[in-house]
């Protein structure tokens, strides 16, 4: 179970009560509440504010660039390369994933370029052939490489023990909260399955990025216990790569009943997506009181999160990562500090 807000954050004036707009496009409504005044104000970017502001809706913590920056780099034997930056550190991992067999100014064999020589006014036709021969004989093992690259990467992709392991689906057969051996699929059941790639009572293994389904209902949380983050107890740990999908907002329903936050994105979920669900009624006295994604790349697609308090971030506590908000609302939220959304170090887009 995450705690209250990390060290070192230094939280810049968030965005209240309001529709936000970016890139000429009508934005999610996120709407919060908190015991403090109201405040409107843009958020900046480049460097904290000296004073602490208090007030509903968005918190910016610190912001940070895109994870991934394309470079191209150009010279003898061109490499194309994908360089990720760390955001806490400015020092990049790259890695050539193509080596391409020219570059301004030289023809390269191997790791010897050849020298272009000058040009030539008058050069006799014997002189031409030769030049042509010799490019010829440069160019054919750039081409016979990248006939091989492409033959094994289509060898790679017809072989499916060397393809990516797909994910199953897990279909939830109660609204009971439970983990036990009965014979139901619970959500939580559902959800230690997709952790552990293992069956848990009636839900199957899983393996890979998962899906659960969550037909119509109500899925009340009932197991109370101590901080733990083994989804065994409170709020739903989700610890691997996962989509939960439900019937839509106003129909599928995962309700705290103030016992807990709902989900916990615990560092390493990897890719999560939650679509047509409602995070309703949760509960904590740190942070993220819907939602609390740590270092997870989220998704909420035509979702509701209504109804959750917590100190910091009442509907959603983002630490790191990223979060795509696509349809639905933030609303009806309570924190000391964003009462809708509270960002720290992360990024997020609203459509």
């Amino acid at each position: 179970m995450a705690v209250g807000r990390p060290r070192g954050s230094t939280p810049l004036r968030g965005l209240g009560e309001a529709t936000l707009s970016l890139r000429s496009r009508v934005l999610l409504c996120v709407v919060g509440f908190s015991p403090r005044q109201s405040a409107l104000a843009p958020a900046r970017s480049t460097a904290p504010a000296t004073k602490r502001s208090r007030g509903p809706g968005i918190r910016v913590g610190r912001a940070v660039s895109p994870p991934y920056v394309a470079s191209l780099r150009l010279g003898i034997g061109a490499q194309v390369g994908a360089r990720r930056t760390s955001a806490r550190h400015s020092s990049p991992q790259a890695g050539p994933l193509l080596r391409l067999c020219w570059s301004e100014g030289t023809l390269q064999s191997g790791r010897q370029p050849m020298r272009r020589s000058r040009p030539r006014t008058h050069a006799a036709p014997s002189a031409l052939r030769r030049s042509t021969m010799q490019t010829r004989r440069l160019l054919a093992p750039c081409v016979v490489g990248l006939g091989m690259a492409l033959a094994c990467l289509c060898l790679l992709a017809s072989d499916p023990a060397r393809a990516a392991v797909a994910g199953v689906t897990i279909t939830v057969d109660t609204t009971n909260d439970e983990l036990n051996t009965d014979g139901d699929c619970s959500l939580r059941e559902a959800i230690q399955a997709a952790n552990t790639d293992s069956a848990v009572s009636g839900c199957p293994a899983g393996s890979g990025a998962d899906t659960i389904v969550l037909p119509v209902g109500i899925y009340t949380l009932t197991i109370a216990g101590v901080d733990e983050n083994d989804n065994a107890t409170g709020d739903l740990d989700v610890s691997g790569s996962l989509t939960i999908s439900g019937a839509s907002a106003g129909e599928t329903i995962i309700n705290a009943a103030g016992i807990d936050r709902v989900l916990d994105l615990r560092p390493g979920a990897g890719t999560v997506v939650i679509a047509g669900v409602t995070i309703f009624n949760g509960g904590v006295s740190g942070s993220g009181g819907g939602i609390y994604s740590y270092d997870a790349d989220l998704t909420l697609l035509n979702m509701e999160v209504f109804s959750n308090a917590a100190e910091y971030g009442g509907g959603l506590f983002i630490y790191q990562g990223s979060a795509t908000l696509d349809g639905g609302q933030i609303a009806g939220n309570t924190a000391y500090e964003g009462g809708g959304v509270y960002i720290d170090y992360g990024t997020t887009v609203f459509t």
